[in-house]
């Protein structure tokens, strides 16, 4: 999940702490499916990832379909309580959703999550920090079959 507005304190520090500059190699390796911190959310602080493996309180919404399990319940909740952009890859098909102020947004290819991100970061932070420009190489597919 990517935020410009808070850190997110409370959830990052139910994870591993990291402070780093965001890069694609850095999140290519925590999201290798064997990594220690591949399992939990990682926390994106304006152009820093503060924590992996972080739990997020989980949405007690009836609208969400049984078909989504906890990965994807506990992204609704952090976005329902927070603005935070959240993405959320499923394990079992690789599919991309996103989700932003409580909605629900899933099917997503890589290219759309890419314009997605340039939508909500590149514009809003011109020539300032810009979470999304340390992004711009990774190959958003990676993260689906």
């Amino acid at each position: 999940m990517i935020s410009d507005e808070s850190k997110l304190d409370t959830y990052s520090e139910s994870g591993t702490y990291i402070n780093s500059e965001t890069s694609s190699t850095l999140l290519e390796n925590i999201f290798f499916k064997n990594s220690p911190l591949h399992d939990g959310a990682l926390i994106i602080y304006k152009d820093k990832i503060v924590a992996a493996g972080c739990i997020l309180p989980v949405s007690k919404s009836k609208s969400l379909s049984n078909k989504y399990g906890l990965r994807h319940r506990a992204a609704l909740g952090i976005s329902e309580i927070t603005n935070a952009l959240v993405i959320v890859v499923s394990e079992e098909t690789g599919g991309i959703s996103y989700l932003k102020n409580g909605q629900f947004f899933h099917g997503i290819k890589g290219s759309e999550l890419r314009k997605i991100l340039e939508k909500e970061f590149l514009k809003k932070y011109k020539q300032s920090i810009n979470p999304f420009q340390k992004l711009k190489n990774l190959d958003f597919n990676l993260f689906s079959n």
